[in-house]
């Protein structure tokens, strides 16, 4: 018994020995050439240096907005790249600009609100006037003793348009080379009016002036005055009112392709189509009447407009980018055709019953539209719609951002309500009588440009 306990000791220590004992420093294998993964084995044989190990990429890495990808690379959605290299001061403003900084957006919407000016509308001839001496032949009359413009001959003006935007993109490929764009807005309908009142006879004396088509010579409607042939007994109280409105709408829609991509700024080229609707009205209401007797004549002339473009637009869009921080610099040219419409519309009513007047009830025909010029005219132009525009956008969170810009658009050629007056009127057909001499007034084609600008602001939707 005790033997086999003294070659059990024997063995125990044995054993406890070889574990103590430190393993030995066996040499690793020779390793052969680093190839990098991917690439082939051609050119690593033995004796080739290894070629340095890649440094890691973070798992959060992304390339700046619109930055194409390597070939079979997989981009990360993440942020922007940190700014390593800046100066110690500036790593914490930095730290903060890249935690903010939201990812390359694949589609947006937007929505703004927009304050824009356009053009004034044309009015180059006077439509009131008034006289310091009522009793002379040539009272009211453009250049005749006393006369006095009191409404016309200057723009009109139709203060700020408001209006609403709506934007929708998106970008077709991972690389953000190839997008669209579809962009629609409207401003509101803005009206300018002018109304002066005689409620007594001659105070004070109101005319329409015009010029006399059978003599060349200066005229003018009487809507107020001290006597009234050919009852000179009797004077006549009357009204005018003048109003004027303008609308303009459109919606483009523009192909974005990739130019230039680099950490700071994008270029891209824009291709599509716009089109604009320009509708603009004028009209002339004047009334009077023979107080004692009841009976005058009213009278309404309409001159309406409307500019339909259609054509392609070719421009460019640069975009500066800072973290959350970007200026978008927009400028386009679109060349196409304009369909003008001018409407000619007018009537007359009378209640005047007295001698050489025809009897009362209505005719075709105001101050300014007769037989000769009322209908509708259409042509169509050549023109070109050059436009620009500047955003400033700042994220509020990763999805939502605020815009705020300014917009400038010009159209070289429209149609507009005030270039359509003929002031030369043949009064021979005045009330339905039957036209002796010239056929005046005449429709008329006559163009103009036209301009709006101003400012917007909105939210952006990215994802």
């Amino acid at each position: 018994m005790r033997k086999f306990l003294a070659v059990g000791m024997m063995l125990w220590m044995g054993v406890a020995s070889l574990v103590a004992q430190e393993p030995s420093q066996v040499p690793p294998p020779p390793q052969g050439p680093r190839v990098p993964f991917g690439a082939s084995h051609q050119g690593y044989e033995a004796g080739n240096p290894p070629l340095p190990p890649r440094p890691p990429v973070p798992l959060n890495a992304f390339p700046p907005p619109g930055t194409p990808g390597a070939p079979y690379m997989v981009q990360n959605i993440g942020g922007e790249p940190g700014n390593s290299n800046v100066p110690p001061t500036m790593a914490g403003f930095f730290h903060i600009v890249d935690e903010y900084s939201p990812p390359c957006p694949v589609v947006w919407f937007s929505t703004e609100a927009l304050v824009w000016w356009a053009k004034d509308g044309p009015l180059p001839l006077p439509i009131v006037t008034t006289s310091t001496t009522p009793l002379a032949a040539t009272a009211g009359n453009i250049g005749g003793a006393g006369t006095q413009v009191l409404f016309g001959n200057s723009p009109q003006s139709f203060g700020n348009m408001n209006g609403i935007r709506a934007t929708l993109g998106g970008w077709l490929d991972f690389e953000r080379l190839l997008g669209v764009e579809l962009s629609a807005f409207g401003c509101e309908r803005r009206a300018t009016n002018y109304f002066v009142n005689s409620p007594a006879p001659g105070a004070p004396p109101l005319y329409v002036p015009r010029l006399n088509a059978l003599t060349g010579a200066e005229g003018s409607y009487v809507v107020s005055r001290f006597g009234f042939y050919p009852i000179p007994i009797f004077g006549n109280q009357g009204n005018i009112r003048f109003t004027s409105d303008s609308q303009l709408w459109g919606a483009e829609f523009n192909g974005y392709g990739g130019l230039v991509r680099c950490g700071w700024c994008n270029l891209d080229m824009l291709l599509g189509f716009r089109y604009l609707d320009l509708q603009e009205n004028m009209y002339l209401n004047t009334s009077f009447l023979i107080p004692g007797v009841g009976t005058g004549i009213s009278t309404e002339d309409r001159f309406r407009t409307r500019n339909h473009f259609y054509g392609g637009q070719l421009g460019a869009k640069a975009c500066f980018f800072w973290g959350p921080v970007s200026l978008d610099l927009i400028g386009k040219c679109a060349l196409g055709e304009t369909r003008e419409i001018v409407n000619v519309l007018g009537s007359s009513t009378t209640t005047l019953v007295a001698p050489g007047f025809p009897a009362p009830g209505n005719y075709p025909g105001g101050i300014f539209s007769q037989r000769t010029n009322i209908g509708n005219q259409e042509r169509d132009l050549f023109t070109f719609v050059p436009s620009a525009q500047m955003k400033l956008s700042v994220y509020l969170t990763r999805c939502v951002r605020a815009t705020a810009g300014y917009d400038f658009l010009y159209w070289n050629q429209v149609a507009r309500p005030g270039n359509q007056i003929d002031r030369s009127v043949n009064n021979t057909q005045f009330l339905g009588a039957p036209l002796v001499g010239p056929a005046r007034p005449l429709p008329l084609f006559r163009t103009s440009d036209y301009f709006i600008h101003g400012v917007s602001g909105g939210i952006e939707l990215t994802f």
